[in-house]
């Protein structure tokens, strides 16, 4: 949290008792790196999150255990990382009131919250609903753009820090349980919430870019990643292709620059784990480090299952 941002916290909230409940949607720096922060300034104040939230924090250099981008980002030198570095204290803080998915909780005053866990963009992510009027998506669904989704692969290395009931199968990491996440969004009842607050990008480029139906927006994020599979497809087709290589076709140049081109081969590597897992593209060369397509397109079953009118509304 940069010195300006403090600024405006401290103008908003002023000095006075302050807030008494801190809303964590999940871990990562741009929405967590400030909590440290927040509760040197007003003490009394308790946090709110999942369990598996808590376990993140607790992990000593909890940034580097979602992806080969955040493991980069931390060693690129001024930028970004000078204004989460002196903040980014996890193992300090301490979930106060840890939310479950399903539950319903009295904030007190006649308000009330629902809770829905939506895991992928990070295993720890939720969305909350206030009084059944206003979604906080977080970053599980955004007006722009997509989040960047974790890999599948990760969780065999991180499985053992969650709860014993996440042992025994991924259901927290990778594009399909992002898919998930937004196939229960998909799924809320048709009429729309009075306003959806993501986190980013709900004002950008000088206008608003309001999400006025949160079914239709989870929806149309997975026509996206389903059309993004079939790009991959038709990159690799050309010739075996390692993921920078995709990566290089597939993103223009100027969002390959810096950390960009990291962030680039993660998203290519999560469609590319669900195409591996489908049988649509295999591994070649002396080192199985280039793909080229098998010539199924299982993954168009898999995925487009999740566009599906659901059987149980």
């Amino acid at each position: 949290m940069g010195p300006a941002y403090r600024k405006e916290i401290e103008e908003l909230l002023g000095s006075g008792r302050g807030p008494d409940l801190l809303l964590l949607t999940h871990f990562h720096y741009d929405h967590a790196g400030g909590a440290p922060y927040l509760l040197r300034m007003f003490p009394r104040m308790k946090l709110a999150g999942s369990a598996r939230l808590q376990k993140l924090l607790a992990r000593s250099q909890v940034v580097n255990i979602v992806s080969t981008f955040n493991r980069k980002l931390l060693n690129q030198g001024p930028g970004l990382c000078d204004l989460i570095t002196e903040d980014l204290q996890y193992g300090e803080l301490k979930i106060s009131w840890i939310l479950t998915d399903g539950q319903r909780i009295d904030l007190g005053g006649g308000m009330t919250i629902d809770v829905m866990a939506t895991p992928g963009h990070t295993p720890d992510s939720i969305c909350v609903i206030l009084e059944g009027e206003v979604l906080f998506t977080g970053d599980t669904l955004l007006p722009e753009i997509t989040p960047h989704p974790t890999l599948a692969t990760v969780y065999e290395s991180n499985c053992r820090i969650f709860p014993e009931e996440y042992h025994n199968g991924n259901s927290l990491y990778g594009l399909i349980n992002y898919i998930k996440s937004l196939r229960r969004i998909a799924d809320f009842p048709p009429r729309p919430f009075s306003i959806n607050l993501p986190a980013h990008r709900l004002f950008f480029n000088n206008q608003f870019n309001l999400i006025h139906n949160a079914s239709d927006r989870a929806r149309e994020i997975i026509r996206f990643h389903i059309d993004r599979c079939a790009e991959i497809l038709e990159n690799a087709a050309k010739k075996p292709a390692t993921l920078e290589d995709i990566a290089t076709r597939h993103f223009p140049p100027h969002l390959l620059n810096g950390v960009g081109k990291n962030l680039a081969i993660d998203e290519i590597s999560a469609h590319v784990e669900v195409l591996e897992e489908c049988g649509d593209i295999q591994r070649t060369g002396p080192d199985l480090d280039s793909f080229e397509p098998t010539g199924t397109r299982r993954y168009r079953d898999q995925l487009g299952a999740y566009l599906e009118p659901s059987k149980n509304p």
